[in-house]
């Protein structure tokens, strides 16, 4: 009878990584190009839909671990072969260049149907990860009013009421949904002054207080 902010169907959304950009894309919001693959033969036909480099991913990774790129065909070939014997499946994507000699991207976190907090990550010298566990800065951002309604078009389009969402843009400004968090991490508390706990706590307690009979259950 507790209230969760978190569905379970959202919490598989999330874990999934392909089914993250699946469901993003049947709403109508940008993501990479991507391929799903468990077959190393496939590489002539994902190098024909995708121009180098390409990165790799594993469709269950958190934190930035299992996160390759790719920039040739023996590459793309081998590494295709190595987890197809080990019957692992991968996600292939088009690299999002967002321009500069550092890789960056944008984690936002989403609450009920605002964005709380939102800080650009920046990759350190010869690492295309950004995520802080990777060695990444982190540094507090405003978020435009297109991109704060795709964060949280996104949240709820995935069943999470609070979550993780990575942005990546372009060199051309365009926005990229690449993958939720229902996990997201407390260091970006730190990072942009913002207390998310109570934002969290707020939420549910409105939330409880629409739902009825509920809000007499827990009067103690």
């Amino acid at each position: 009878g507790l209230y969760s902010c978190i569905s379970s169907i959202g919490l598989l959304n999330a874990y999934d990584q392909m089914r993250t950009l699946q469901v993003a894309s049947e709403h109508g919001i940008r993501t990479p190009k991507s391929y799903m693959s468990d077959n190393y033969r496939d590489y002539e036909y994902i190098a024909s839909h995708l121009k180098l480099p390409i990165v790799i991913k594993h469709l269950h990774s958190s934190m930035g671990a299992g996160v390759s790129i790719i920039d040739t065909m023996i590459s793309l070939k081998t590494t295709l072969q190595s987890f197809s014997k080990i019957k692992k499946s991968i996600l292939v994507q088009e690299f999002i260049y967002s321009g500069g000699n550092k890789s960056k991207d944008i984690r936002a976190v989403v609450i009920g149907n605002q964005v709380v907090a939102a800080y650009e990550r920046t990759a350190k010298p010869n690492e295309i990860r950004a995520n802080l566990s990777q060695g990444g800065s982190g540094r507090s951002i405003s978020l435009s009013k297109e991109d704060k309604e795709l964060c949280v078009k996104s949240a709820k389009a995935l069943g999470l009421e609070t979550c993780g969402i990575d942005l990546m843009k372009d060199q051309k400004g365009k926005t990229y949904l690449i993958e939720s968090n229902s996990n997201y991490g407390w260091k970006i508390e730190k990072i942009c002054g913002v207390d998310i706990g109570s934002e969290i706590v707020k939420h549910i307690e409105q939330k409880i207080g629409t739902l009825g009979n509920r809000k007499a259950d827990l009067t103690e």
